[in-house]
């Protein structure tokens, strides 16, 4: 659904730019390869823009996942919280029902139960803590599950990423491509005239050579900028749900001789 909502909004802009654009200037032979009030839809700058909106639809995505998460998080954690026997009564504050105490083998169950509902990264934490300390019952290995789900989570962020960077490598790939493309036919055009060499239409074919490279960078470069900080912001929850699951379930451990 996405692609194709990227892919009609680069169709879009295409049109729109086509016709807002005025032939003179550099900025329709810029953005679109628009030369003598012709637009080449098959030039390397269309392709260019579908590759940038599919990247900014991956990062709404992104984007919207994070936030989701964020918005679950309050609610996992009132439910850990409840499931511990602490207030339930609704003005209670989340800071004052989240004290920590004491964990045992019994607790797990009610953990699992009030948890469970919920399919968020700390829920699925939790639900693993909890059925793994029921099971086995010793806090070693309970941590070590614990460093085993962060790390899994963690490589599943990293590799939710792999279409941007693709993406981020692909735009200034694409861009160098056209000026490849747009020399060969300046030199073919300069061949073409003989001792008349048509001047405009050779600066014409290298100036669209140098336009592609000079849009790719800048679209590769939205794309990075933006996804460092989605990516940021996702690394930032698991460190705080990682946090969470020591300070209120890890350390809080009944060891059972």
């Amino acid at each position: 659904m996405a692609a194709c909502i990227s892919f009609m909004l680069a169709i879009l802009t295409i049109v729109l730019l086509n016709i807002c654009l005025p032939d003179e200037g550099s900025a329709a032979p810029f953005l679109i390869n628009k030369i003598n009030g012709k637009v080449d839809y098959l030039a390397v700058q269309n392709l260019m823009w579908v590759v940038f909106y599919l990247g900014l639809a991956e990062l709404s995505v992104r984007y919207a996942y994070i936030r989701t998460q964020e918005a679950e998080d309050k609610k996992v954690r009132h439910a850990y919280a409840l499931s511990r026997g602490k207030d339930e009564s609704s003005d209670a504050s989340l800071s004052e029902i989240e004290k920590p105490s004491l964990l045992t083998k019994h607790d797990m169950a009610g953990i699992y139960t009030k948890v469970s509902p919920f399919r968020g990264v700390l829920a699925e934490m939790l639900k693993s803590l909890a059925l793994h300390y029921q099971a086995v019952g010793n806090l070693g290995t309970t941590q070590s599950l614990l460093e085993a789900e962060r790390e899994i989570t963690d490589n599943n962020i990293d590799q939710g990423y792999n279409f941007l960077r693709y993406a981020i490598w692909l735009l200034p790939t694409l861009g160098f491509i056209g000026t490849v493309w747009g020399i060969l036919l300046a030199l073919q055009t300069a061949a073409q005239g003989g001792e008349q060499m048509n001047i405009p239409a050779v600066v014409a074919d290298m100036s669209m050579a140098f336009w592609t490279t000079l849009l790719a960078l800048l679209m590769s470069s939205v794309i990075m900028f933006f996804m460092h900080i989605i990516q940021g912001r996702e690394e930032i929850y698991l460190n705080n749900c990682y946090r969470y699951c020591i300070k209120n379930f890890i350390s809080c451990l009944y060891v059972h001789q």
